[in-house]
């Protein structure tokens, strides 16, 4: 199964974009993204972010 943990920040996102134009139709986007999201399942709404930011690897608040 392609996850989201090998993308982080802007990647993450241009992923779902790609996603989200495959989704609605598959052509619009080259022949490498189709086969990614052959076994790709995208996170749930909430989750989107959290797949590629682990809360253990978030950086510690600083007072400023």
């Amino acid at each position: 199964m392609a996850d989201l943990r090998r993308f982080s920040g802007p990647n993450e996102a241009y992923v779902l974009e790609q996603y989200e134009r495959f989704a609605a139709d598959p052509q619009s986007v080259d022949a490498g993204w189709r086969a990614y999201f052959a076994d790709f399942v995208p996170p749930a709404p909430e989750a989107a972010g959290a797949a590629a930011f682990p809360s253990s690897a978030a950086p510690a608040a600083v007072d400023v």
